[in-house]
């Protein structure tokens, strides 16, 4: 699969049963959405998760991106502030290098460290 942000070839890996493509050029991940109900789940905020999948579109000024498995536009999604990319046909949703941590951190009733992600991620990509 190719990135939907810069268009370069994805790497799946998979890490505790769960797999995502991650884009050695700009950093970016790709969740099929089963797999980021898992990665929700391994921090606990599964249950937030399901609220923001009924997320609607909203506009925004980001440029539209494609998704990587279907190739059909995907639609912006606000989050707590943070503005996600979700394909119309629910295959995946993607996340910018640094949206990862504050996606989890917002669906947390706790706050989350940062170093929660980084520890579940870091090993793959040598995050520091």
């Amino acid at each position: 699969m190719n990135c939907p942000n810069c268009n370069c070839c994805m790497i799946m890996v998979e890490r505790e049963d769960i797999e995502l493509n991650w884009c050695p050029s700009c950093h970016g991940f790709w969740f099929s959405l089963i797999e980021l109900k898992l990665f929700a789940k391994k921090f606990n905020v599964e249950k937030n998760v399901l609220e923001f999948l009924k997320t609607i579109d909203i506009k925004s000024k980001e440029k539209k991106r494609y998704c990587p498995k279907c190739l059909n536009s995907m639609y912006k999604v606000n989050v707590n502030g943070i503005v996600l990319d979700k394909c119309v046909n629910n295959c995946g949703l993607w996340f910018d290098c640094d949206e990862l941590s504050k996606f989890i951190n917002s669906l947390s009733d706790e706050k989350l460290s940062n170093i929660n992600t980084i520890n579940f991620l870091g090993e793959f990509f040598n995050v520091k």
